[in-house]
Parts: structure tokens; C-alpha cells; sequence
């Protein structure tokens, strides 16, 4: 895992990863994510709960929380980073039209 253009991409600060994961998944074990190579990673965000087996982040519906717990975190993730990547740009544009003047 940790050879590849992604891993290589993240750690370079190229992209930004969210993992979610569950002490209980049955198929994709949780303990590689705990490598202080990956909880180490300012880019990684990592979230891994005790429950939640493979995909199964799942609860009640109610009022505005649908249930849906970890298409929610990707939301939010996406729309942080959405926002953050488009202020940044903004700035940085600024900054260059700033500097031909």
C-alpha cells in the first residue's frame, strides 16, 4: 500500500484522503490504518470506529440526520476541502495579479 501513486500523491500533499473504518469489518481489516505511517499523515484524515462492520455505518433516521453516518462524513469532508481548495486558488490568483501589477 504504501508504494503507490496514491500513497506517494497524499504524502506530498497532493491530495487529501478521508478513510473510514471499523474495528469490525469483516473484510478490510483496521490495523493497517493504525501504522504511525498513516495516523502520522497531516493529509489522511482517519476515522475509525468500533462498529460498523463493511459499510454498515448505519443508524436511526431523525429529524435532519438521515442515518446515513458515513455519507455524511463524505460530505462534509468534500465540502470542507471543496471550500478550502477554492479560497486557496482565490488567494493565490490575488496574490499573482497582485505581483504583475
Amino acid at each position: 500500500m504504501l508504494q503507490t501513486v496514491s500513497w506517494i500523491a497524499i504524502s506530498l500533499g497532493v491530495l487529501t484522503a478521508l478513510v473510514i473504518a471499523a474495528d469490525d469489518d469483516p473484510f478490510v481489516p483496521s490495523r493497517p490504518f493504525r501504522d504511525p505511517k498513516v495516523m502520522g499523515n497531516p493529509h489522511i484524515h482517519l476515522s475509525i470506529c468500533a462498529h460498523g462492520g463493511h459499510c454498515g455505518f448505519v443508524g436511526r433516521a431523525a429529524g435532519e440526520d438521515d442515518g446515513y453516518w458515513a455519507e455524511g462524513q463524505i460530505v462534509e469532508f468534500v465540502e470542507r476541502y471543496t471550500t478550502s481548495a477554492t479560497t486557496a486558488g482565490i488567494e493565490k490568483t490575488a496574490e499573482l495579479t497582485a505581483s504583475e501589477r
